[in-house]
């Protein structure tokens, strides 16, 4: 497996910083919530890779983010500390679109480990997963309720594009 290049350090984020927006890849946040000149007006670059990114998630705390990472044309989840750090690996194999428990001790995700894309879980160590969705359907783009009680998803279930929580 090909390791993701170091990033910009990412010491200079302020807890609650916003993600302006992405690339292909690169990942890039509003220069106004970071404690270092911005490299171009107005943004910062915290992670890239030669393959791209996608999907930041940052923890409620804004110690952490997590992002989905194309190398080798695989998807894999990584994370990295945005209080500096190198990023690391969550969870190798296929996994997108990741998004942080409102605690911060598990990401949600998709996947299609399990032969269709479903909704899974993982602990923020990237340890144990579970399987939230099994249905002949895709499921995607996951999102913790504020409660962390229930994951809202999109699916197409039933022949048409909807919004659904388990």
């Amino acid at each position: 497996m090909m390791p993701l290049p170091t990033a910009v350090r990412l010491s200079h984020l302020r807890p609650g910083s916003r993600i302006l927006g992405m690339s292909l890849v690169a990942i890039v946040i509003m220069a106004g919530s970071c404690g270092k000149k911005a490299p171009s007006p107005g943004l910062l670059q915290v992670a890239s890779v030669p393959g791209g990114i996608q999907s930041p998630s940052v923890t409620r705390d804004g110690k952490s983010i997590a992002f989905q990472a194309d190398l080798q044309g695989r998807s894999s989840l990584w994370v990295s500390s945005l209080e500096g750090g190198p990023p690391r690996q969550m969870l190798p194999g296929d996994a997108r679109h990741p998004s942080w428990s409102p605690d911060g001790s598990r990401v949600a995700f998709e996947s299609p480990r399990s032969g269709n894309r479903d909704i899974w879980v993982v602990s923020a160590s990237g340890g144990s997963l579970r399987q939230v969705t099994k249905d002949p359907a895709a499921d995607w783009d996951p999102r913790w309720s504020p409660d962390g009680r229930w994951i809202s998803f999109m699916s197409n279930r039933r022949d048409s594009v909807a919004i659904w929580a388990s």
